[in-house]
């Protein structure tokens, strides 16, 4: 119910997306991609009114075994209680 079909979705390491459907759909999609996931939250601050910032490392192991290790920042926009934009960014 967060989502709206006009939420927008971005990240480097799995592209754009527009919608509630197309973004379950991806999200459905990454995570079977692995047997475990993991998401650490160093913090979480809001930098301006409706921008909240999560700095995040990810750990997650893949069905052959391969382990999969990234970090970043995930800006998601909230107006009116409702998702409107997700960009996720890599730390370098």
């Amino acid at each position: 119910k967060l989502l709206t079909d006009t939420t927008t979705y971005s990240s480097q390491n799995t592209g754009e997306y527009g919608g509630r459907d197309a973004i379950i759909m991806m999200q459905q999609v990454f995570h079977g991609k692995f047997s475990s996931l993991k998401w650490v939250v160093n913090s979480v601050r809001e930098t301006k009114t409706g921008v909240i910032v999560f700095d995040y490392d990810f750990t997650g192991k893949q069905h052959d075994g391969t382990e999969v290790h990234s970090s970043g920042l995930e800006y998601i926009t909230v107006l009116y209680g409702r998702i409107q934009v997700i960009e996720i960014k890599n730390k370098s």
